[in-house]
């Protein structure tokens, strides 16, 4: 790890989007942690486990936020999670696309290819798309080596310039 050149976080805990979820993601667990509470105070503690999940979501998501790192080295990216840890060399980088992410309604997130890769908006959240296949999406399901990351500070103008310097060497 002698030749890292930036760090970033990998999720933009600053944004109004994660803040968001972050509250909502709070809110239920305080709500789980009552009715469970309340579950086992009256006799019912078998079913008190089914709530053990949401309980232990909040600090998940914020030990998970902390944690993940985008690490850019001398040749490659490395998206570097709990419990996980990949990476893609930037000359097999095929695909690299910022997308405006948002929650679809139905559990999932929404990837809309943004028009201007600087813009903000209060509601979506810039996401950097690296694939080593060319015309590849974060929705479709392929073998090769994708991963998506929040887009922080100058991360994609960076990763970028590297794709096109390791291109013309």
């Amino acid at each position: 790890m002698d030749n890292v050149e930036k760090i970033y976080p990998a999720v933009n805990v600053k944004s109004f989007v994660s803040f968001f979820w972050f509250i909502l993601v709070l809110a239920i667990s305080v709500i789980a942690s009552i009715f469970g509470y309340v579950l086992i105070r009256d006799g019912y503690w078998k079913i008190s486990f089914f709530t053990l999940p949401f309980i232990l979501l909040t600090p998940y998501i914020i030990f998970f936020s902390l944690k993940s790192k985008i690490i850019l080295t001398k040749d490659s990216i490395i998206r570097k999670v709990p419990f996980s840890r990949k990476e893609i060399k930037y000359y097999e980088i095929k695909t690299l696309k910022i997308y405006d992410t948002i929650g679809n309604g139905y559990g999932s997130v929404s990837y809309l290819e943004s028009k201007k890769p600087n813009s903000k908006s209060l509601f979506t959240l810039k996401t950097i798309f690296v694939s080593d296949i060319e015309n590849s999406h974060p929705n479709k399901f392929t073998k090769g080596k994708q991963f998506t990351f929040h887009a922080t500070n100058d991360i994609y103008s960076f990763i970028e310039e590297k794709i096109s310097n390791k291109q013309v060497d």
